[in-house]
């Protein structure tokens, strides 16, 4: 048992060091450990796992689309006073969309509206 402990222990040495080569931050060590105890179960839960699972990701899909529909309306309302649109450079950009990443990606380009 105890020489079991030692060679785990000399080959995770070796591995660890491995690792950190390729990923160095601790998040990456974190989910590593997370993902290395995963389980699927292969027995009759495996249709109540699927339907959970299915579930689940419908939730948090609504939730997401929830979450950029209220970015999306946020930036149009402050779009409409035009004093907070930016011009066709992100360079003309007003601060506060500079420091929002989702809002800075986007482009600002103005397009002629459509004749109707």
């Amino acid at each position: 048992c105890a020489m079991d402990v030692q060679a785990t222990f000399e080959v995770y040495q070796e591995v660890y060091s491995r690792m950190l080569d390729h990923a160095a931050h601790p998040c990456s060590m974190a989910g590593m450990l997370q993902m290395g105890s995963c389980y699927l179960p292969v027995d009759t839960s495996w249709s109540r796992y699927v339907k959970r699972s299915e579930q689940t990701y419908q939730e948090l899909l609504g939730v997401m689309k929830r979450n950029l529909m209220t970015v999306a309306d946020t930036a149009c309302q402050k779009a409409e006073d035009g004093s907070e649109i930016p011009r066709t450079t992100k360079t003309d950009m007003p601060d506060h969309l500079k420091a929002d990443p989702w809002l800075y990606s986007l482009d600002w380009s103005r397009f002629p509206s459509p004749a109707l």
